[in-house]
C-alpha cells in the first residue's frame, strides 16, 4: 500500500470511524455547532475518498472545511486535532507541523499540557511517522501516549504502532542491525494478531529480514508458509527462490523460479507497485540452473536475458563466470568478453576485475591487461572509491545489494 493509503487509514480510525464517533461529530448544540458537526462529517468522507484515490487536493479540502469549523467553534479542540490529521493525509508538512504547533498553543492555553495531552501526542507520533521517516520517534511518542491514555484510539494507536515497528524493522535491518530488525518485525506480528491481511504483511518482511541476516532456515520457513496460504504471488514466490539459492538448494529453487516467471505472465497477477522486483527472475532461473548442473539450459537463459537486457552488468558478470566455470568446454575468450563488456558497463565492481586477472594470467594469457587491471585493484584510493560506492549502493538500491551480482 502507498504510504498516502496507508496514513488515511491511520487517520480514519484517528477520527473514530471505528472507534470514536465523538470526534467525527463534537457534542455541541445550536446552529453553529450544527453547521461544525456538518463540516466534521463531510471532511471525513473527502479524506475516505482522499484515501481511494490517493488523492491530497481533497484532504487539503478537508482541512479547509475543518478550519472553518474551527472559527465556527473555537472551544472545540477535536476540530484542531482533525485538521492537523487532515494534514497529514494531505502531506504538507509545513502546515501539519504548523496545525500541531497551533493545537498545543491551545491546549495551553486551557491549562493543558501537550505533553500530556493524547490527541497532541497521537499526532506528534503520526508527524515523526510521516515527515520525520523516524519511526523510532514515533514509537518513543506512542508509548508515552499509551501510558497516559490507555484507552485513546486503541486500534489507531495500534495501527501506527504496527507501521512503525515495520518500518523500523526495515530501517535496523538495513543497517545491518538484524537482532534489533528481527525483534521490531516479531513485535509487528504481535501486534498484527487477528488481522490476517497485516500479519501476514509483517511476516513477509520478517522473512525477508531473517534472509538479510542469513538465517535461511527461518526465512525459507516463513516464505514456505505464506506460499502456501498464497501460491498466485511470484514475489513470495521469488523471495522463497532466493532464499533456497543462498542455500545451495539449486533443484529447489528452480522449480520456484519457474513458477515466478509463468505468474509474472498472468494479467493482474503482480502489483505493478512490485513488478520491478521480479524484473532479473529470468537471470536469477539460469543462474540457479547453471548450479544445479542443468549448463546448456542455463547459459541458454543467462544468454536471453543478456540480449533482452545489454545494460545490466549482473547478465554479462554471469554469463562470463559461466563461460569460464561451468561450460563444457571453457571458453575463456567469451568470458573475457562478457566481463569486459561488465567492466565497461560498471567500472567499480571489484569481481569483474579479479575475474578478468585470472583470465589474462591464466587460459587467455595478456600481460598487459593484466597488469593494467591489477594496478587498478592494487590501488588504495581506487579501493576505497570502491568499497565507498558498495557502501551507497547497499543504502539506495531497492534490493539493497551492489548490483554486482
Amino acid at each position: 500500500m502507498h504510504r498516502r493509503a496507508r496514513l488515511v487509514a491511520l487517520l480514519l480510525l484517528a477520527f473514530g470511524v471505528t472507534s470514536s464517533p465523538d470526534l467525527v461529530t463534537p457534542a455541541v448544540a445550536g446552529s453553529r455547532e450544527d453547521e461544525c458537526q456538518d463540516l466534521s462529517r463531510r471532511a471525513v468522507t473527502l479524506l475516505g475518498e482522499a484515501e481511494r484515490a490517493s488523492d491530497a487536493r481533497k484532504a487539503i479540502e478537508a482541512a479547509t472545511m475543518l478550519e472553518r469549523a474551527m472559527r465556527l467553534c473555537p472551544e472545540n479542540l477535536e476540530l484542531p486535532f482533525q485538521r492537523a490529521l487532515a494534514l497529514c493525509v494531505a502531506r504538507d508538512e509545513d502546515a501539519a507541523r504548523a496545525a500541531l504547533r497551533s493545537l498545543d498553543e491551545q491546549l495551553v492555553a486551557r491549562g493543558t499540557d501537550p505533553e500530556k495531552d493524547p490527541r497532541s501526542l497521537y499526532v506528534r507520533a503520526l508527524v515523526h511517522f510521516t515527515f520525520g521517516n523516524n519511526a523510532a520517534a514515533c514509537l518513543d511518542v506512542l508509548r508515552v501516549l499509551e501510558a497516559r491514555a490507555p484507552q485513546f484510539l486503541p486500534a489507531a494507536v495500534a495501527n501506527l504502532r504496527f507501521r512503525a515497528h515495520l518500518d523500523y524493522a526495515n530501517q535496523l535491518a538495513f543497517g545491518r542491525a538484524f537482532h534489533d530488525a528481527i525483534k521490531h518485525a516479531q513485535l509487528a506480528v504481535e501486534i498484527a494478531r487477528g488481522n490476517e491481511r497485516r500479519t501476514d504483511l509483517a511476516r513477509r518482511n520478517l522473512g525477508q529480514i531473517y534472509r538479510m541476516a542469513d538465517r535461511w532456515i527461518e526465512s525459507q520457513a516463513e516464505f514456505e508458509d505464506l506460499v502456501r496460504k498464497y501460491p498466485q504471488d511470484a514475489v513470495l514466490r521469488y523471495a522463497l527462490a532466493s532464499v533456497l539459492a543462498d542455500q545451495l538448494k539449486f533443484e529447489e529453487a528452480c522449480a520456484q523460479w519457474t513458477e515466478v516467471l509463468r505468474l509474472r505472465t498472468l494479467p493482474g497477477s503482480v502489483d505493478p507497485r512490485e513488478a520491478d522486483q521480479l524484473a532479473d527472475a529470468p537471470l536469477r532461473y539460469g543462474v540457479s540452473l547453471v548450479h544445479a548442473l542443468r549448463v546448456p539450459d542455463g547459459l541458454g537463459r543467462i544468454r536471453a536475458y543478456v540480449k533482452e537486457n545489454p545494460s545490466d552488468v549482473r547478465g554479462w558478470v554471469h554469463l562470463g563466470v559461466t563461460l569460464l566455470d561451468n561450460a563444457d568446454p571453457s571458453d575463456p575468450a567469451g568470458a573475457a568478453e562478457a566481463l569486459e563488456k561488465a567492466l565497461t558497463l560498471d567500472p567499480m565492481c571489484e569481481r569483474t576485475l579479479r575475474r578478468l586477472v585470472e583470465i589474462y594470467t591464466g587460459p587467455k594469457p595478456d600481460a598487459a591487461r593484466a597488469k593494467e587491471l591489477q594496478a587498478i585493484l592494487d590501488d588504495p584510493k581506487a579501493k576505497a572509491r570502491r568499497e565507498a560506492e558498495m557502501d551507497r549502493r547497499k543504502k539506495v538500491r531497492p534490493d539493497r545489494t551492489t548490483g554486482c551480482e
